[in-house]
């Protein structure tokens, strides 16, 4: 078939005259309950004042290091003057949405705090959500703001459960882009024995760039060297391949070291 060759968007082949009409699948995108009211909440969020508590402060006072109590919407709002566009890292450990109310903090998206800023930010439409639109409410203008604090080649890391994983993904990729994904790491915690139907043992930390273009323009590796490795290393470039030293390297290296020169007496190791 040639129609291949007729314009994007649709029109008449080049080679057979053939009219062909093309449609563009939309990218996909999440939707819930409230989200046109919290869409742009982040620039509504007034800016405010940050106030000292000498009785609760301690250290250098020009380390610049704070500890900053109160809501973290109103926080960022106060910080974002100072710290825009500055920060190259940024971790964040939101409520996993469990539906459990019965930690330190309230991980049903349901405390006091968040009904009262619901019904101030979304308006009777707050009185109808689920769990997952609460959430997605709540996170929306705190993810948006974050990103200005990020540098061009900053980036950050969000823990998450399987309880939100798929929303928080597409709601990053809404917020950051998607070329901007980095990874989705995964972590083994602590097993338990009160699975339902698997022992489910791990959480991810999603990790997405402000601008991942500027990562790789600027090689930028994240990575680090096993131990022992750069003395191996060194040792190679010294030219004596075959008088190794334990004290070089931990155990496993070594021995794999040395037997990659007794299988092939003329091999020149090098180990990265």
């Amino acid at each position: 078939m040639c129609c291949s060759s007729a314009p994007l968007g649709g029109g008449s082949c080049r080679q057979c005259g053939v009219r062909r009409l093309f449609f563009l699948a939309p990218m996909p995108t999440l939707d819930w309950i409230g989200k046109k009211a919290v869409v742009n909440h982040h620039r509504e969020v007034p800016y405010r004042l940050l106030h000292c508590d000498k009785g609760h402060s301690g250290g250098d006072a020009d380390a610049g290091n704070l500890l900053v109590q109160g809501d973290n919407l109103h926080a960022l709002k106060a910080l974002l003057p100072y710290y825009a566009d500055k920060v190259k890292c940024i971790y964040i450990d939101p409520p996993y949405n469990t539906g459990n109310e019965n930690w330190v903090y309230n991980d049903n998206v349901n405390s006091p705090e968040i009904r009262k800023w619901l019904r101030h930010a979304v308006g009777r439409e707050g009185e109808d959500l689920s769990r997952h639109d609460k959430w997605l409410c709540m996170m929306y203008p705190r993810l948006a703001l974050l990103k200005e604090f990020l540098t061009e080649d900053g980036a950050i890391f969000i823990s998450i459960d399987d309880n939100e994983i798929g929303r928080l993904k597409i709601l990053m990729e809404e917020v950051f882009g998607t070329p901007n994904e980095l990874a989705t790491l995964v972590w083994e915690k602590g097993k338990k024995g009160d699975a339902k139907f698997f022992s489910v043992s791990h959480e991810y930390v999603v990790v997405f760039a402000n601008k991942k273009s500027t990562l790789v323009q600027r090689g930028v590796k994240w990575r680090k060297r096993k131990a022992g490795a750069a003395a191996v290393l060194e040792h190679y470039k010294s030219g004596n391949y075959h008088e190794l030293d334990a004290s070089l390297a931990p155990g496993s290296l070594l021995e794999v070291v040395e037997d990659v020169v007794e299988q092939n007496e003329s091999a020149r190791v090098a180990v990265a």
